[in-house]
């Protein structure tokens, strides 16, 4: 597949039809959406990815086999604890040596990040902070780290 958004709804299908229930969310209306990046604006200083709020408009995170990456809000329910990406971004980025990157995501190894010093987009290990992949768009992180599971 060659992108993310049909390889998820491929997988939702499944998991709805094997175990009764898929892992999407609805997607963040644009009202919704304008109130978020006012919020990141005013509470972290950076302006977010083009990709990563058209990945919102889709789905408003994920939570897949391992996989998640932020959405506009913490969000909880019985059987999952997933943090909005501003509280994730102001607990990583209280590290000093943190302060460089851009938090979308974690995996049971991994992260998926911004990296602001070299402008791209990477999936690093999650102990070592070594780059596992690079790359220029979201969409290419996130359908590398999809495959990765």
């Amino acid at each position: 597949m060659k992108n993310y958004k049909d390889l998820l709804i491929v997988l939702h299908k499944w998991e709805r039809e094997e175990l009764g229930e898929g892992f999407l969310f609805l997607g963040v209306e644009n009202n919704e959406l304008e109130d978020f990046i006012k919020r990141v604006t005013k509470d972290l200083n950076i302006v977010l990815d083009k990709g990563y709020l058209e990945f919102l408009s889709f789905t408003n995170g994920l939570d897949y086999d391992g996989l998640v990456i932020y959405g506009t809000e913490r969000y909880q329910d019985e059987n999952v604890i997933m943090e909005g990406f501003v509280e994730a971004n102001q607990e990583y980025r209280q590290e000093l040596a943190l302060a460089d990157y851009i938090f979308y995501g974690d995996e049971n190894t991994t992260r998926q990040v911004f990296n602001i010093k070299t402008k791209r987009f990477e999936i690093i290990d999650r102990f070592s902070w070594s780059v596992i992949s690079h790359h220029d768009y979201f969409d290419e992180m996130l359908l590398t780290a999809i495959k990765k599971l």
